[in-house]
C-alpha cells in the first residue's frame, strides 16, 4: 500500500512559488513541509503522481467526467447508482463489447479521484 503523504498539492505549489520568489529549494521545502526531493523533481519537470499515472488508468479524464455527469443525472432523477451500476457504465465507456474488466480497487480509486461523488451501496 502506498505511503500516506503529509503534504498536499497546494503545499507543493506554495513551495514552488516561494522558490520563484527567491527562497532556496531547501528553505521552501522546510517551510512548506514538502520533501526536498519532491520540489527538486518538480522543478525539473516531474508531474504530480495523479498526472504521471494517468496513462495507466482505464478511463481517460474525459471519460471519468462523463461518468461523473452520468452519476449526477442518475441522482437527479432519483436513482442513485450502485457500485455495480457505475462499473457497468464505466465498462461500456471503455469497451462497448464488455470485455474490459476493472480491478478490485478501481471503484475506491475512482472515488478518491472524484470525492464529490456519493454512491449508494447495495444492501444484502
Amino acid at each position: 500500500m502506498p505511503r500516506q503523504r503529509d503534504y498536499t498539492e497546494d503545499d507543493v505549489k506554495r513551495a514552488l512559488l516561494a522558490i520563484e520568489n527567491g527562497a532556496s529549494v531547501r528553505q521552501a521545502a522546510k517551510q512548506n513541509k514538502v520533501p526536498f526531493s519532491t520540489l527538486k523533481g518538480r522543478r525539473k519537470g516531474a508531474l504530480p503522481a495523479s498526472d504521471a499515472f494517468e496513462s495507466h488508468q482505464k478511463l481517460s479524464i474525459e471519460q471519468e467526467k462523463h461518468l461523473c455527469g452520468w452519476i449526477i443525472v442518475q441522482g437527479m432523477i432519483g436513482r442513485r447508482p450502485t457500485h455495480a451500476d457505475i462499473r457497468a457504465m464505466a465498462t461500456s465507456l471503455v469497451d462497448p463489447t464488455g470485455q474490459t474488466e476493472f480491478g478490485k480497487k478501481w471503484m475506491m480509486a475512482f472515488m478518491r479521484r472524484n470525492p464529490s461523488m456519493k454512491i449508494a451501496r447495495t444492501k444484502s
